[in-house]
């Protein structure tokens, strides 16, 4: 959490992050995405994805379609998280990657 928030000018907390990419977000005019399946099959390493069940940002197809395209990759979901999975339920998150190691 301390390289991801930032304390702003009215003293509360906020997360740091790149304002113009928030930006293109809103107003749809980021660059239109790499195509990075073919990088995705070339990684031979064994590899967990972790993804939290509430996330709208991992969809599930997109999660399995890593796991069928990596030669060895295997899918955790972990209840109650979204996309940060390791604020969201450190606990979930902790046993999922120790039961990977």
């Amino acid at each position: 959490m301390q390289y991801a928030t930032k304390e702003l000018p009215n003293g509360k907390i906020g997360w740091r992050y790149d304002i113009a990419i928030r930006e293109q977000r809103r107003k749809s005019t980021a660059p239109p995405a790499e195509d990075l399946w073919p990088v995705v099959r070339n990684i031979t390493s064994p590899t967990l994805i972790v993804r939290g069940a509430d996330t709208d940002i991992l969809s599930p197809e997109v999660a399995r379609r890593m796991v069928e395209t990596m030669p060895d990759a295997r899918l955790v979901e972990v209840q109650r998280a979204g996309h940060m999975v390791f604020e969201d339920n450190p606990g979930g998150f902790l046993a999922a990657v120790r039961g990977f190691l």
